[in-house]
């Protein structure tokens, strides 16, 4: 019997624990991005949220998905300007911040939608022939040496735009600091 609640407590802990790693896979649905900025509130409000949820979607490496719905950076900028509307002028540049972040987001989605487009386009027609004598082999290899070239430029590239996501964000953070101290 002590085996019986042993096994049935390790099978509720693994299932629970699937659980929650289901939840950062299949299934997991991040918040929307157009949440409205409560009366009062900062932009952060509705940043940080969309930053921990998104970010390294919209930063993924070449071969994984990246964000499916890119509007969601345009939800989300909707929302902090309509914030904005609403905001006592003290407060105006805290949303002026956020709204740099936004563009920030942006370009990293714009960029990594073309340096998919980039990898997809490098692939060379596999019926292609030249005067090599294995031309097979040669498409293959210029395949995978553009394909690995792609992947390491977009992966700098993905740390650059984090950084200036990151710089963003600790701006807007400073100014929301000023407004409330």
């Amino acid at each position: 019997m002590k085996y019986f609640a042993l096994s049935l407590t390790l099978i509720c802990a693994v299932a629970v624990s699937n659980a929650h790693a289901g939840k950062k896979h299949r299934g997991y649905q991040p918040p929307p991005a157009n949440q409205p900025i409560a009366p009062g509130a900062l932009p952060s409000s509705v940043l940080q949220p969309f930053l921990d949820a998104r970010l390294n979607i919209i930063l993924a490496p070449m071969g994984q998905p990246g964000l499916k719905h890119p509007e969601a950076v345009d939800d989300l900028k909707s929302s902090i300007t309509d914030g904005m509307t609403k905001a006592t002028p003290a407060k105006q540049p805290a949303f002026q911040a956020a709204l740099v972040v936004c563009s920030v987001l942006s370009q990293a989605v714009d960029e990594r939608q073309k340096a998919v487009a980039n990898l997809e386009g490098s692939q060379v027609g596999a019926g292609r022939t030249g005067l090599a004598k294995h031309p097979k082999q040669d498409v293959e290899s210029t395949n995978s040496f553009f394909a690995n070239a792609s992947r390491t430029q977009w992966d700098q590239r993905a740390a650059q735009l984090r950084q200036q996501v990151e710089q963003a964000y600790a701006r807007e953070r400073a100014i929301e600091a000023q407004v409330q101290g």
